[in-house]
């Protein structure tokens, strides 16, 4: 059973309170930081909409309410159709696949308003596009074709 006597003695010595607040405060703020990063990672909202650069435009629109499913489109031409989401548990980045895997996006989010976009078809690396979201003011970008 239960030995009441451990618990009374544990709670009247001063040190051992302090060291036990102060274990539950660090558990405390671990887990809220991991639940700020696992909601922070999860959350796709940030994708949708449309991005460009001086030369492109492409509008990253969800399928459903949970960001699986994704219609991508490069100046109104559909790159990918159902793109499901996948996440290389690796290096965690975040790539768009269509069902039969031979197109992949990797997305890559270099700041709030920006993200670089790699477009491989069958393995292979065809295009490098910088884009900004676009209601946000433009700047020089860079695009490179392999």
């Amino acid at each position: 059973m239960i030995n009441k006597e451990f618990f009374s003695n544990w709670s009247q010595n001063p040190n051992k309170k302090k060291i036990m607040t102060l274990v539950l405060i660090i558990a405390g703020c671990f887990s809220l930081v991991m639940l700020i990063k696992f909601l922070m990672t999860n959350n796709l909202a940030w994708l949708e909409g449309q991005w460009q650069n001086q030369t492109e435009t492409i509008e990253l629109t969800t399928v459903n309410h949970d960001y699986t499913t994704w219609d991508i489109t490069e100046n109104e031409h559909a790159l990918l159709t159902n793109g499901l989401v996948t996440v290389d548990s690796n290096s965690k980045n975040l790539f768009l696949v269509n069902q039969a895997q031979t197109k992949k996006i990797h997305v890559t989010k270099l700041n709030r308003h920006k993200l670089k976009l790699e477009l491989i078809y069958r393995k292979k690396i065809f295009k490098t596009v910088i884009l900004q979201k676009k209601n946000t003011p433009n700047h020089l970008f860079s695009i490179s074709t392999h």
